[in-house]
């Protein structure tokens, strides 16, 4: 696969844990999803995901990042159960990231809120396919439409896999990034048309509902926009999709002695100040 690792001169450092998303970034609009490896929560929504099989966490991008992420292999997945916000069946872009100890011999699910491969109601669902190692993402209404990626999946380090998808119909313009910036129209397979239905299906990282569709290797980041993201704006995402989140500035305070003077924590407020015995307040 094209690409390689990011090196260390492209790769912008990661912000320190704990972590939010940073909404004053335009490049998050629209955003609904946003999971990083290492922990297992939606830090769009603050939900904790469901460690199914025991993923044990594992080095993605040593030496650049470090990122951890649950080695997913077996039956073991994520599951970030059902949500409303999740029913993507408009515009839309999907991306993935992370390493892949296998592509061929079963279909390959990085992220999925579908029941089965070709299911009538699917918002979404990215897998890998078993004969070709192309990336196919399904979306479906009374009948299915896939697209599948020009650019083929071989294992190691993904640095990117993204599908956008421009307009609300399975027919719509789509198209993939896959370890570039550089976009490919890709092929569009079966004859589905219509808008993507809802659904009340779990949205999965690393297995469809039907079990049929193991991840082998670790997701790192995957991430749900509403919206077709541009060139432009995946650009930067793929150059560091980090740069959508921010360090959550503490306030610490310490208590002092003041050879029992009376303490006014009330004044002290907000006040850099040190009144008798209490709380000095920065």
């Amino acid at each position: 696969m094209a690409g390689g690792r990011v090196s260390r001169a492209g790769w912008a450092s990661q912000p320190q844990y704990p972590v939010q998303i940073d909404w004053e970034n335009p490049d998050t609009r629209g955003l609904r999803f946003f999971y990083a490896g290492s922990m297992p929560v939606d830090l769009v929504t603050g939900q904790t995901a469901t460690i199914v099989g025991g993923a044990a966490p594992r080095t993605v991008n040593a030496g650049q990042g470090a990122a951890i992420g649950p080695d997913i292999s077996g039956t073991s997945y994520l599951d970030f159960g059902t949500r409303e916000s999740w029913n993507t069946n408009r515009p839309m872009t999907l991306f993935w990231r992370g390493m892949l100890d296998g592509t061929t011999g079963a279909f390959r699910c990085p992220i999925s809120k579908a029941n089965g491969n070709g299911g009538t109601t699917t918002p979404f669902d990215m897998q890998i396919d078993s004969a070709t190692g192309a990336f196919v993402v399904t979306r479906s209404n009374v009948a299915f439409r896939q697209n599948v990626s020009t650019t083929t999946a071989t294992a190691g380090i993904v640095n990117s896999v993204c599908y956008v998808a421009e307009t609300e119909l399975c027919e719509g313009q789509t198209y993939f990034y896959v370890n570039s910036a550089t976009r490919e129209n890709g092929s569009s397979i079966d004859s589905g048309t219509g808008v993507p239905t809802a659904n009340t299906n779990s949205l999965r990282i690393g297995r469809r509902e039907d079990g049929g569709t193991q991840l082998d290797g670790a997701p790192e980041v995957t991430m749900l926009w509403g919206r077709a993201l541009s060139t432009e704006e995946y650009g930067r995402v793929f150059r560091n999709p980090y740069s959508l989140l921010k360090s959550v500035r503490r306030r610490t305070g310490i208590i002092y002695g003041a050879g029992g003077a009376a303490f006014n924590p009330a004044w002290a407020r907000g006040s850099n100040q040190l009144i008798g015995s209490g709380l000095h307040v920065s």
